[in-house]
């Protein structure tokens, strides 16, 4: 637990709700709140400094910065090239349906021969490609175009990130048409990612206190809370949900 000095977040500044800057020009979201929460948890001093997204890696490789705490999907390649703490959350799948849809379930035989939508060459689409071969499957060019053609009965159910679905399915352009279907999905080969921050590879002091302070904001139901500050409704679903579905034959 030794001093660290002034450590110095990144965060993209327009990627809202997990970062995003405020009239003030302080920064805020899930992201940033849950980064200043760990370090004072920690005992750490930490700054926010605004980063584009294109500059968040060489600004933490060239010493502009100690941790990414926002902006960034963590693949593989880049977990093996920074230092990964534990996720916070982890990205989820979700079907939406019109008000008062009444499907057996969120399955592949519940869904068998219905107009499943989602966005092409998304990682959405290969899980639904991959598993719901009974659905009649249709790709759609954007996610904007998707929500409009589950609203106007284009199409029966749309499957797209959870987070987002939940932001449009409250929001005005949805005209409150559409509900969740059961619970979100979680894929690790397709559509879950973890979101977390990253440090260089010999930062393991820091890397470590944020887990510690990670740990102890959820076990005491603070990463909820930040959570519940930006969402429009309820939402922190169990992190296990979504058993992944059984490909048809």
């Amino acid at each position: 637990m030794a001093p660290l000095g002034t450590i110095r977040l990144l965060a993209e500044p327009d990627y809202a709700p997990w970062s995003f800057t405020l009239a003030n020009g302080t920064m805020a979201g899930i992201s940033v709140d849950l980064a200043l929460l760990a370090c004072e948890d920690a005992g750490l001093t930490c700054e926010v400094l605004p980063t584009p997204y294109t500059a968040l890696v060489s600004t933490l490789e060239n010493n502009g910065g100690d941790a990414i705490v926002s902006g960034l999907n963590v693949s593989n390649e880049l977990a093996r090239k920074l230092s990964p703490t534990k996720p916070y959350f982890k990205s989820l799948g979700q079907f939406a349906v019109r008000s008062g849809a009444n499907f057996p379930g969120a399955d592949p035989k519940g869904l068998a021969g219905l107009r499943v939508g989602y966005v092409k060459g998304t990682q959405h689409a290969v899980f639904i490609e991959r598993y719901f071969t009974s659905s009649t499957l249709v790709p759609i060019a954007s996610e904007q175009r998707l929500f409009e053609d589950l609203r106007t009965g284009v199409l029966d159910t749309a499957f797209a990130d959870s987070f987002r679905l939940l932001f449009w399915m409250n929001g005005e352009k949805s005209r409150n048409c559409c509900v969740p279907l059961e619970g979100p999905f979680l894929d690790p080969q397709t559509i879950t990612r973890p979101l977390v921050f990253l440090t260089r590879p010999e930062a393991t002091g820091l890397r470590d206190r944020l887990d510690v302070a990670l740990d102890r904001l959820e076990q005491s139901g603070t990463t909820a809370e930040v959570f519940a500050r930006y969402l429009p409704t309820s939402f922190w679903p169990s992190q296990t949900a979504g058993a992944q579905p059984q490909p048809t034959q």
